[in-house]
C-alpha cells in the first residue's frame, strides 16, 4: 500500500505577518482546525495509507510538538524535523530511506475539499495498480474568464476563447524505485524544486504522466486564498487514532 509524505518545511513568506510566528501548515482554517490537520483527517480517514511522513522545517520544534501532542498514539504518523530547506522534490531526501512502497506527495500548504479528496483517492487506487509510469503530476482545471491571445513577439498565432488550463497543484505520486533517483540526484545538490526533478525525467526518457481532479483547490501561500479557505471550510472530525 502507498504511503503519504506531507511537506511541511517552508517559511510562507507570501503569507506574512500571518506566519511570522506560525508554519503555514499551521495557520488555523477555524478556531479549532490548522490545515495540517484538515489534510491529515482527509487522509488518515480514507484507510489507503500505510503511513504518513510529515517533514518540518520553519518554527520545526514546537510544530513537531504539536503533532506528537495530537497523533503520540498513531503509529502510522512519522514527523520527520529537517534542518535544511532542500526544495519540493529535495525535501523528500529526510524520508527516502523509510519508505517502502509508492509515494503519494502533498504540500502542507494546500487546501482541497472533499470532493477533491474523493477524486484524488479514486486516481490513487488506479495509480497504484499501473506500472507504465514513473511519476504522476496531480493538476487541477482552472477555467479563464478571458480570451487569450498566443503570439510570438508581435506575431499573432491563435486566439483562444476562455481556456481551461492544468494548474499544478503540488501533489504527486511517485513510484517507490523513482525515489533512489531522487536521492542520488540530491547527492549532487543542494536544493531541488519538483518542476526541475521533473524536467530531468523527462530529459533521461522517464514516464511522467498527468492525471487532472476535480473540486477545489486553493494555494494557502496567498492571503486571498486563505480567506477563501477559511470561509469554505465546514466542522471535521480529527482522526488521531
Amino acid at each position: 500500500m502507498p504511503e503519504l509524505a506531507i511537506l511541511a518545511a517552508g517559511v510562507g513568506k507570501r503569507l506574512f505577518p500571518v506566519t511570522c510566528i506560525t508554519p503555514k501548515p499551521l495557520v488555523p482554517l477555524t478556531d479549532r482546525i490548522s490545515n495540517v490537520l484538515n489534510l491529515l483527517d482527509k487522509f488518515l480517514s480514507s484507510g489507503i495509507f500505510d503511513r504518513v511522513h510529515i517533514v518540518l522545517g520553519y518554527i520545526a520544534i514546537p510544530f513537531a510538538e504539536y503533532l506528537h501532542k495530537i497523533f503520540e498514539k498513531n503509529q502510522k504518523v512519522n514527523i520527520v524535523i529537517s534542518n535544511t530547506l532542500r526544495g519540493t522534490a529535495g525535501q523528500l531526501c529526510d524520508i527516502v530511506n523509510n519508505v517502502n512502497d509508492d509515494l503519494l506527495i502533498v504540500n502542507g500548504d494546500v487546501f482541497i475539499d472533499d470532493v477533491f479528496v474523493k477524486n484524488l483517492l479514486d486516481i490513487t487506487n488506479e495509480l497504484i495498480c499501473r506500472s507504465d509510469f514513473d511519476l504522476c503530476i496531480i493538476t487541477s482545471p482552472l477555467r479563464i474568464k478571458y480570451g487569450v491571445i498566443e503570439s510570438v513577439g508581435e506575431k499573432f498565432i491563435k486566439w483562444v476563447e476562455k481556456p481551461t488550463l492544468n494548474i499544478v497543484t503540488g501533489i504527486y505520486y511517485v513510484k517507490r524505485h523513482l525515489l533512489r533517483t531522487l536521492h542520488d540526484l540530491c547527492r549532487c545538490t543542494k536544493y531541488l524544486d519538483m518542476n526541475v526533478f521533473v524536467n530531468i525525467l523527462v530529459d533521461k526518457a522517464r514516464n511522467v504522466i498527468v492525471k487532472s481532479v476535480n473540486g477545489t483547490f486553493l494555494d494557502l501561500g496567498t492571503v486571498d486564498d486563505y480567506s477563501k479557505a477559511t470561509g469554505m471550510l465546514s466542522e471535521v472530525n480529527i482522526s488521531t487514532s
